[in-house]
């Protein structure tokens, strides 16, 4: 597959103390960053090839059809590296923006409403999650070692102290 060669400027912020450049990866992280989306679309990729040998290979073609094939897996093709370049720079402008949030930079504001929405997210499947264990449509009893029921912990007071009886026992 080709190449990702999309390379966004860093985002100067001017409440970062360091530089611009301490908040943009490096190029061996972008370089993982593409092994591992082209990694995921292998075998998009090679579907998209399977498909349009098994088509030639499968009896006569005529030319009109071989254009038709050849056209419409470069179309694929052509989608499949549009995917990977627009995921890349999503992951990109995400670790940027991480490394913001971690350095005390603020976030840009689209990114920060992003994270809000995307925790809320997880929230959500993990109450679904929740739900659906606790369903009496499921016959099939929790694996060894999980909890049977989920509550929530409401603390009305601090922790005592720790004893050094306790520790020391």
């Amino acid at each position: 597959m080709t190449t990702l060669t999309s390379h966004a400027p860093p985002i100067p912020s001017p409440l970062h103390t360091g530089t611009a450049a301490e908040l943009e990866p490096d190029k061996a992280w972008k370089d993982a960053l593409r092994a591992k989306i082209e990694d995921g679309m292998a075998t998009m990729v090679e579907d998209a090839k399977k498909s349009l040998q098994s088509e030639l290979n499968g009896g006569p073609v005529s030319e009109e059809r071989r254009e038709a094939l050849n056209q419409e897996y470069q179309r694929t093709m052509h989608t499949l590296r549009a995917l990977a370049q627009d995921t890349f720079g999503v992951e990109l402008e995400r670790e940027r923006q991480e490394r913001r949030w971690a350095a005390g930079v603020d976030m840009t504001p689209t990114w920060n409403d992003a994270l809000v929405q995307e925790q809320q997210d997880i929230m959500n499947r993990i109450k679904g999650v929740q739900k659906d264990s606790q369903s009496p449509s499921t016959t099939e009893p929790p694996p060894t070692g999980q909890l049977t029921e989920t509550r929530p912990i409401r603390r009305t007071s601090p922790l005592p102290e720790t004893s050094h009886a306790m520790t020391e026992g």
